[in-house]
């Protein structure tokens, strides 16, 4: 069939809305909103110490009087006391404690059974736990030590945090460090891992390895005492 095509007989007007643009411009409202970074794949480790290390720890030793070995199902840390062995960056202090390392990323919870007797009085100090660690301006120490146990953050980007649980020094006790997003938490168990107690929560905006430490600290000039950790069951899990 043809097709018809039909011709108005009168053009349409077409109405023009709000033909004027304002002199001014209005600015449009910008909703403000938080982003949260989204953190690498977790990645860590997790060792029973039994027999051989795993070949991912990486052992740092700087002064060369410490030492470690593998016997029962743990590890033992040693140190001689001869010099001291710290990881504190306040003026008048050292980072050349010995410590066990590897990488790790992400969202995690490590936990670690420590035997430990840390010596203390005639300026010792002496400590075990665990590490969480960038470099040496940045880093994290939950630990057990002489007189107490405490949570401690050294980042050089706000400055140094000290959370200190005072009258806690069992000989033996189960460490614990959890990560979620820029926040670490550390706690302290005295029964098993039963119940746990809080230490601190504080800022992370870093991790790139994790692990145990052995700090063995004394007065220049003064006589040091050997320390002995041993750690047990060092249990990495993803958050």
């Amino acid at each position: 069939q043809p097709i018809i095509y039909l011709t108005p007989s009168t053009t349409p007007t077409i109405p023009i809305i709000n033909p004027t643009i304002p002199a001014t411009t209005t600015a449009i409202p910008i909703i403000s909103s938080t982003i949260t970074a989204t953190l690498p794949p977790c990645t860590g480790l997790s060792d029973a110490f039994n027999g051989n290390l795993s070949g991912r720890w990486q052992y740092i030793n700087p002064t060369g009087q410490a030492s470690y070995i593998v016997s029962g199902g743990g590890v033992t840390m040693h140190s001689t006391g001869v010099v001291s062995e710290d990881l504190n960056t306040d003026s008048g202090h050292d980072i050349n404690g010995s410590r066990f390392l590897q990488s790790a990323l992400g969202n995690f919870t490590m936990t670690v059974s420590l035997s430990f007797s840390p010596a203390s009085g005639n300026g010792i100090f002496q400590a075990a736990g665990l590490l969480i660690w960038q470099d040496s301006r940045n880093f994290i120490r939950v630990e057990h030590s002489s007189g107490k146990t405490n949570m401690t953050e050294y980042n050089s980007a706000y400055g140094n945090h000290y959370n200190i649980a005072n009258g806690v020094n069992p000989n033996q006790m189960l460490l614990r460090a959890q990560r979620f997003g820029n926040q670490v938490t550390g706690s302290y168990s005295t029964d098993g891992g039963q119940t746990w107690t809080n230490l601190a929560t504080d800022k992370l905006d870093f991790t790139t390895s994790v692990g145990i430490e052995l700090l063995n600290t004394k007065n220049a000039g003064g006589s040091g005492v050997a320390a002995d950790a041993t750690y047990q069951n060092f249990i990495f899990a993803c958050n």
